[in-house]
């Protein structure tokens, strides 16, 4: 971790707005000094997962089909979202069922 807290002060040195996002389940705040923690947690509900695709430009008939095959996670669903964007709405059925 030292490693990587003095390759973080050197990018902001040199970016002063630089900032890093650590992802993961384990705990890592008293790794950087003024980190900050927050938790991301999954849409339960249908109806907050199409929103979430349907912003992202997944078309509003497609999004129910999306929500339910991914799941909750805002990670997956932005995920999907581009996926279906950039490669169409048969691309989930293909990828979700792989």
């Amino acid at each position: 971790m030292r490693r990587v807290d003095s390759f973080v002060k050197r990018v902001q040195a040199l970016v002063p707005s630089a900032r890093l996002v650590v992802s993961g389940r384990d705990e890592a705040t008293e790794a950087f000094a003024g980190a900050q923690r927050f938790v991301v947690t999954e849409f339960r509900d249908l109806a907050s997962r199409e929103e979430f695709l349907a912003r992202r430009g997944v078309p509003r008939s497609l999004t129910g089909r999306v929500a339910r095959q991914v799941g909750g996670r805002p990670l997956s669903l932005h995920l999907a979202a581009r996926l279906v964007r950039e490669h169409g709405p048969e691309s989930i059925e293909m990828s979700v069922g792989s």
